[in-house]
């Protein structure tokens, strides 16, 4: 196949004869298959320059892209006519009307007045001391008229602003894939329309997942190009309202960004010595000096200031201190140890979880423990083994002392803590989604479906590390009702 590739053509003549003398018969050929068959106009394209490739000698009939095919087509009357139409579907601007600038029926302007508002900042801008409409009232765009008169000397020059800055596609933090866009705004325009998205020019979109950095020169440099060709040789352009061809010229004065991006599209370092590029050497370190001075003075003495919160004594973050009107009782158990976040929703628990959750109440009372091994004894023989004994002891210890509280009750004066904890919990429990144990702050799993920025281990100070696996362990199965 490869030697067949390199042999000589020969026979030239016999391919002379599918030569067409006629280039409109290809042409009408080709763009009836094209539409036959749907091609895109890059497959059109594609297919042409496979076949001037292939046949060489016949590149005079075969049309070299779409365009010249489509032109040439407007020779034979294969056109169509673009006619205008008023924005209100009062007319058409076709035969008598088609010269008219303004509908004749409701007087909306033919075309788009853009032409008259690049000349606003020049011919209908209200100067005023002190007072900044527009771009065009700041002390930049008047030293840059005086730097460059020429240039100033025709409003309807551009002048650009750059703006670029990093945005999440997906909208999420926890997503960090961003993209870089670089927007053109142009200054010339009206306050009202110059910072209107439709006049925006989105020069470049500098694809992820991270932020280019200090190599955003490599992205910018078409956009470069571009701008110096603007300022150097111009665009020659057509004005609508002076009915005109004139040499546009173009000039970035400003970029719009935060301080990193400002780091990175200037090339400036933002960190360190001398990092703002505005205070230069006209603002020493001794200002930094004179901000440590006053912040460790007001560190000091904030150590003796009574009744006044500081950075010293002000409450933590996650303080799990209970105020004293929130304890129940005086037993133990019942003493809140948790600090709950958030607020709270009510739902009723079932049958099995109230026994449950009565006897983890009651398994763990140091108050009642003397019944505890009362029972047992009792319960040790009907068991024939200790798993056999305490699965009995589980099951029939929350009725058998419930009626040793009410007996008690009648006879004696018995604490309401010991009638509580006889009674069982309620079938209505409150539910939070968080809440601050032991200086630690928790959170639900069902949590990380909302706030993204949760991370699901914990982490915690001067505690052990069976501490921390234990919290990790619950908090692994924890949901809203747990906590």
């Amino acid at each position: 196949m490869l030697n067949d590739l390199q042999a000589p053509i020969e026979h030239e003549e016999e391919i002379e004869e599918f030569r067409l003398e006629d280039e409109m018969p290809m042409n009408v050929g080709l763009m009836h298959v094209k539409v036959l068959n749907g091609w895109s106009n890059k497959s059109f394209d594609m297919l042409l320059e496979l076949l001037r490739a292939a046949f060489p000698m016949c590149n005079s009939t075969i049309p070299s892209s779409f365009y010249e095919a489509k032109r040439k087509l407007h020779d034979l009357g294969l056109r169509h006519e673009t006619i205008h139409a008023c924005k209100y579907d009062c007319v058409l601007y076709w035969k008598e009307f088609a010269d008219l600038q303004h509908c004749p029926t409701c007087g909306e302007a033919r075309y788009k007045e853009g032409s008259a508002d690049m000349r606003w900042h020049r011919d209908k801008r209200v100067e005023t001391d002190d007072v900044l409409r527009h771009p065009a009232d700041a002390e930049g765009w008047k030293h840059f008229d005086s730097e460059f008169p020429d240039f100033a000397s025709d409003p309807r020059n551009v002048r650009l602003g750059l703006a670029s800055d990093g945005f999440n596609l997906f909208g999420q933090m926890s997503t960090s894939y961003s993209m870089w866009p670089v927007v053109l705004l142009p200054y010339n325009l009206p306050p009202w329309k110059c910072m209107k998205e439709t006049n925006f020019f989105m020069s470049l979109l500098i694809p992820g997942p991270k932020s280019p950095g200090r190599e955003i020169n490599v992205y910018l440099q078409p956009l470069i190009e571009e701008l110096k060709e603007l300022w150097t040789f111009g665009v020659h352009t057509y004005d609508s309202l002076t009915d005109q061809f004139f040499q546009l010229y173009a000039a970035l004065l400003w970029t719009i960004d935060d301080f990193p991006a400002y780091g990175d599209l200037s090339g400036w370092s933002t960190k360190g010595y001398q990092a703002c590029p505005i205070c230069m050497g006209d603002r020493s370190s001794f200002g930094i000096r004179e901000a440590y001075v006053m912040n460790e003075s007001s560190t000091f003495c904030s150590r003796y200031l009574r009744g006044i919160e500081t950075r010293f004594t002000r409450d933590e973050r996650n303080d799990d201190t209970i105020v004293e009107n929130e304890v129940i009782g005086d037993f133990e158990i019942f003493k809140q140890k948790v600090r709950p976040l958030g607020a709270s929703s009510v739902r009723a628990i079932s049958e099995e979880e109230k026994r449950l959750f009565h006897w983890y109440i009651l398994n763990n009372a140091d108050e009642i423990s003397e019944y505890c091994k009362k029972h047992l004894r009792l319960q040790r023989r009907h068991a024939q083994n200790s798993m056999d004994l305490y699965k009995i002891h589980e099951r029939a210890f929350p009725e058998w002392f419930r009626a040793q509280v009410l007996e008690l009750r009648q006879s004696t004066n018995l604490s309401d803590d010991f009638f509580s904890l006889a009674m069982g919990p309620s079938f209505d429990v409150r539910c939070y989604n968080g809440c601050i144990v032991g200086g630690v702050r928790f959170h639900t799993l069902c949590r990380n479906d909302v706030d993204p920025t949760i991370v699901e281990r914990s982490v915690v100070r001067y505690v052990t590390d069976d501490f921390i696996d234990d919290v990790d362990e619950h908090l692994s199965h924890a949901s809203d009702e747990e906590l």
